[in-house]
C-alpha cells in the first residue's frame, strides 16, 4: 500500500495490485470505500497479473508467488497537493514511455501522460524508483540517482 498526502487534512490510500485508491480525511477521521481506478490500461494491467500471479503459483508449487512485486499494479504515486494524483501503472513498456495517469480524489481520471523512460548506460534496473510532482513537471528519480524530469505544460 502507497499513503501519498493530497493536500493538508486528506491522504489517499492505494492498493496497488488492485488499483484502487481510499481518501483518508484527517480533519473528519473518516475514509473512503476503497474505489478502483477505471481506466483501460489499468484493466489490462490487472488481467496480465493475474493470469501472471497463476503461472507463478503454478511455478512455484507453493501457493506463493515468486516475486510478488511484480505484480503492483500502480507502480509508483505522487500528488500535487491540489488533490489531483499521478499514478504510473505498469507494466511499463519502454517502446511508448510509462503511462502516468491523473486522478482526482474521486478516483476519477482527469488525464494521461506517456512518459519516455531514459537509458541511463550502466544501470542495471531500468524502471524509475520513486516520483514526485512539482507545479510545473513530474520527475522520475531512477537507482543511482539519475533523475528525468518531465513538463505539465
Amino acid at each position: 500500500i502507497l499513503v501519498e498526502p493530497v493536500s493538508n487534512s486528506k491522504v489517499v490510500a492505494i492498493a496497488q495490485e488492485e488499483a484502487r485508491l481510499s481518501v483518508l480525511d484527517l480533519a473528519a477521521a473518516r475514509a473512503s470505500p476503497p474505489l478502483p481506478i477505471q481506466d483501460p490500461e489499468v484493466s489490462r494491467s490487472l488481467t496480465k497479473y493475474a493470469e501472471d500471479r497463476k503461472k507463478a503459483l503454478v511455478a512455484s508449487g507453493s501457493g506463493s508467488p515468486i516475486i510478488p512485486t511484480q505484480f503492483l499494479v500502480v507502480h509508483l504515486a505522487a500528488s500535487d497537493g491540489a488533490g489531483r494524483l499521478y499514478c504510473s501503472i505498469s507494466p511499463y513498456d519502454r517502446r511508448v514511455g510509462a503511462l502516468v495517469l491523473v486522478v482526482s480524489e474521486q478516483v476519477k481520471v482527469l488525464g494521461t501522460m506517456r512518459l519516455a523512460l531514459p537509458d541511463f548506460p550502466g544501470l542495471r534496473f531500468k524502471l524509475p524508483l520513486a516520483m514526485k510532482v512539482a507545479s510545473d513537471g513530474v520527475v522520475f528519480v531512477f537507482a543511482g540517482g539519475q533523475m528525468a524530469w518531465y513538463s505539465l505544460a
